[in-house]
């Protein structure tokens, strides 16, 4: 018989957030194996709790209270399987730190993912919404996931092509959404180094610094160019992009980039073309704007802060007077990036 599972009753979110909103879960719980994680999973199924799994809470925007369990993915493990031609599969839990697996693999040579360094958040949550960053995404490196099914405590296997990965995308940000629980990820990486530094910003900072294009001098990269325009979290509590880049298809990209050829935009290989959201926002005057606890950082227009530790709410509100006023200028509408929960 599993554990009975250690709940705290209204216990504060605030730490338990990148945003530092001070959000009360009705139940909370931590989860170190998979034994208290099917316990915690029977309690909910017998209470009838909506679930939250919890990583880091670093694409989330919480209301002030979370009905249900909140259940703080805290498994750990690495494993790695040499595969044929250079390639190794590495094994890795949901509660492991993204970053530290990242500088990890680099350091033995498992190359393919030193462009997503600093993101913050763990394992699990990568693949929920394809993290990416400089010009590379999760999904190009993803083989599969291991899940566990709330409805009946049962694992499941998700391949990359199940995952119906997109730009910052999968199943699991809806149709899959509330189902599972990712347990375990694993990626293909490889042990001969093709570094990505086309980049601008990734590549100004390397050829400043006149690096050589190496695996390990783009995660140096990486950090370097992260840490100067995107703050800590645990300094000012931010979850790292909150916008996502929009994406029009030909037609009406045109129409926008014929009023406004100024707009910084990349075509992409299917003909849409994807604007800068950043620059969007900062034509709009909203960088480094601090209005009642909330605001845009001074250094990055797609990074909403909030040092008032205010409710997901006043965040949200904020953000939607960006969205307006970018709609009303441009006609192209922002998506927030983060998960809002409740929805």
């Amino acid at each position: 018989m599993s554990p009975t599972p250690k709940i705290r009753e209204n216990h504060c979110l605030v730490q338990a957030n990148c945003l530092a909103v001070p959000a009360i879960a009705e139940a909370w719980t931590q989860v170190e194996d998979l034994d208290a994680l099917h316990s915690c999973l029977d309690l909910v199924r017998r209470r009838q709790w909506p679930l939250l799994p919890m990583g880091s809470g670093s694409n989330l925007v919480l209301a002030d209270r979370i009905p249900g369990l909140v259940m703080h993915m805290a498994l750990s493990g690495r494993q790695v399987e040499e595969r044929p031609h250079d390639c190794v599969r590495v094994r890795v839990a949901a509660g492991e730190n993204w970053h530290e697996l990242v500088s990890w693999c680099v350091e033995r040579g498992y190359y393919g993912i030193e462009n997503l360094a600093l993101i913050p958040g763990t394992a699990g949550a990568a693949p929920m919404q394809n993290i990416g960053a400089y010009g590379v995404e999760l999904e190009e490196c993803f083989h599969s996931l291991e899940a566990v099914e709330i409805a009946t405590g049962e694992t499941c296997h998700f391949s990359r092509a199940e995952c119906g990965f997109r730009y910052r995308y999968s199943r699991f940000k809806d149709e899959l959404a509330n189902r599972f629980v990712i347990t375990k990820i694993c990626l293909e990486l490889s042990r001969q180094p093709a570094p990505r530094a086309d980049y601008p910003s990734l590549a100004s900072c390397m050829q400043a610094q006149d690096l050589a294009q190496t695996p390990e001098n783009v995660f140096a990269a990486v950090c370097q160019v992260r840490r100067d325009r995107i703050p800590d979290p645990a300094a000012i509590p931010n979850v790292g992009s909150f916008f996502q880049n929009p994406i029009l298809d030909a037609a009406p990209a045109q129409a926008v980039l014929a009023r406004y050829p100024q707009l910084a935009h990349w075509v992409l290989d299917d003909g849409r073309v994807k604007f800068a959201a950043a620059a969007l926002i900062e034509a709009q005057g909203w960088k480094g704007r601090l209005r009642k606890g909330v605001g845009v950082h001074e250094r990055h227009a797609l990074v909403l802060v909030n040092p008032g530790h205010e409710s997901g709410a006043a965040v949200l509100a904020f953000a939607r007077e960006i969205q307006q006023s970018v709609q009303q200028a441009y006609g192209i509408d922002l998506q927030i990036e983060p998960r809002c929960y409740p929805d």
